[in-house]
């Protein structure tokens, strides 16, 4: 059942924008299929975040009828050395149009200590930011595609990359502070992404958490909105037992909250 509702997730993740180009590149909105198909294959239990995204958007591209997916996951290697990988080239049938897409999808949380606001969307454990994928995806993993290497590569899987325009598919799930007098920018970020709060580990007190229930969901799930009655919900003393771990390891964590019986939120407990 994880599997479903993880993919379901997944569509339901808005994309970080709604504007047909998001910081210099050119965005590409992925269909809700009109039929979904919830049985999925190739959902190893090891698989990060990132690579379940792909199998969640191949498996879109295969239920929509105005995509053909061409290939996944190329590698180009030069010398013997792997200089980078595409993620999708898809083509549009109506218009024939052939597609380099590269898939982004990302948990940011906001920390407005940064001074450029482009700067404080960053990674839960601080190891990742949104300008530095955005920077990787604009000076590299485009361009390179673009490259006469590269273009063999997509010649010897019958892909002329004369006719290819380059888009990214980027979704992203957004954590802003828990104090509400900190307002983001919202002017090139789509505000629905915003699906959550953070708090430091001090703050994550039972006098303020107490009478509420938990339950700390493994990544591959971290798709899933918190409304899994199913699940097995913790009292505070019980979860702040495993919270206290990621924390003495300098790993931030998600729980979800269960305020009431139809109540739920998205937290992240930080470690910094």
């Amino acid at each position: 059942m994880d599997k479903a509702e993880a993919y379901q997730g997944f569509l339901a993740t808005p994309h970080i924008s709604k504007h047909p180009h998001f910081m210099g590149m050119s965005c590409f909105f992925l269909p809700k299929p009109k039929k979904l198909n919830l049985c999925l294959t190739g959902l190893s239990p090891s698989l990060i975040l990132g690579k379940r995204a792909e199998v969640f958007f191949t498996h879109s591209i295969n239920l929509l009828e105005n995509y053909k997916l061409l290939a996944s996951n190329l590698q180009l290697i030069v010398n013997k050395k792997t200089l980078g990988e595409f993620d999708f080239f898809i083509e549009e049938l109506t218009t024939k149009q052939v597609l380099h897409i590269e898939l982004v999808y990302k948990i940011y949380l906001y920390d407005p200590n940064f001074k450029i606001e482009e700067q404080r969307w960053i990674g839960p454990n601080r190891k990742d930011t949104l300008l530095k994928k955005v920077s990787h995806l604009k000076s590299h993993q485009l361009p390179l595609a673009l490259t006469q290497e590269s273009k063999l590569l997509l010649k010897s899987h019958g892909i002329h990359a004369n006719n290819l325009k380059q888009k990214v598919c980027f979704k992203a799930q957004l954590f802003i502070p828990e104090d509400k007098s900190i307002k983001p920018d919202f002017s090139s970020i789509n505000q629905a992404c915003i699906v959550g709060y953070y708090i430091s580990y001090t703050k994550f007190t039972k006098e303020v958490y107490g009478e509420f229930q938990f339950y700390s969901p493994k990544k591959s799930i971290w798709f899933t909105p918190p409304l899994a009655e199913h699940k097995t919900w913790l009292n505070f003393e019980q979860i702040n037992l495993q919270v206290e771990k990621f924390i003495l390891a300098k790993k931030s964590v998600l729980l979800w909250v269960k305020k009431s019986k139809h109540c739920y939120t998205r937290l992240f407990v930080v470690w910094w």
